[in-house]
């Protein structure tokens, strides 16, 4: 994805950590571990807790601060302006489920070892998963315009919950209710890709959540991910993101190593 980190950092316990308001050139997401804050954007306040990802855009004048001691991750970057799911991330929590987000938080966790070099990689991974899952839970648009078109939202649902399964545009367009022409129309209108595109974008970046935020071999991600042949699933792996899932996962697995050593 079209992904640039500016900078990322980790604080835990912080009791006065009154963040400035302003606006920033840059687009800011804080993935809160422990505690809660307040912030105010678009004259519209709101409360984040643990388990809480907050997106703050670049150029919005916004204002933050600590309500209970905060533990976090903070994320700053940029996004390109025809990047295909940042379209769907609003000022405020992402629509991304508390349990998934607190996967995150293990995560990077982890990802305080490493070369630099690598900790941006795997940084902007979770952040690519953390923006993909808001995009798909989201339907792809502002909650205020999902009744415009319900059906994308409901097929990508249906994409997201049979990733593990041959998933057939037929099938897609079953259960919601329309032809394959009409469901094809629909998704080139609405995000710009075919549903067969998306299966494929949606598959590659569960691997990627998987790689980064568990241990399974490489054979059952493959499996969870719809491919029944581990050798197509790294080929397909490499090809969409330049690496070899094998290489993310031993990442992992010296992070790990390198954070139970005395």
């Amino acid at each position: 994805m079209d992904i640039n980190l500016v900078f990322y950092n980790t604080f835990s316990g912080r009791e006065d950590f009154e963040m400035p308001c302003g606006t920033r050139k840059w687009h800011s997401l804080l993935i809160l571990k422990e505690g809660s804050i307040s912030f105010v954007m678009n004259g519209r306040e709101d409360t984040a807790g643990a388990g809480d990802a907050v997106f703050f855009p670049a150029d919005l004048f916004m204002r933050r601060r600590v309500l209970e001691p905060i533990s976090f991750h903070q994320m700053a970057f940029f996004a390109a302006p025809d990047h295909p799911y940042a379209s769907a991330l609003r000022a405020g929590r992402l629509e991304v489920p508390r349990g998934h987000i607190l996967s995150a938080v293990e995560t990077l966790d982890r990802l305080q070892y490493g070369t630099i070099r690598e900790r941006e990689q795997l940084y902007c991974g979770v952040l690519d998963n953390l923006i993909l899952e808001n995009y798909v839970y989201s339907g792809g648009m502002p909650v205020a315009d999902r009744s415009t078109d319900p059906t994308v939202y409901e097929a990508l649902r249906y994409i997201n919950d049979h990733l593990a399964e041959k998933i057939r545009v037929p099938d897609i367009a079953a259960h919601v209710h329309l032809s394959n022409v009409g469901l094809i129309w629909k998704f080139r209108n609405v995000l710009g890709r075919t549903p067969t595109e998306m299966i494929l974008v949606m598959r590659m970046q569960y691997a990627k959540y998987l790689i980064l935020e568990s241990r399974k071999p490489l054979k059952e991600i493959a499996q969870l991910c719809g491919y029944s042949s581990p050798f197509y699933f790294s080929n397909t792996f490499h090809k969409y993101y330049g690496c070899q899932p094998s290489r993310c996962a031993k990442l992992m697995d010296g992070f790990g190593k390198t954070r139970e050593s005395p």
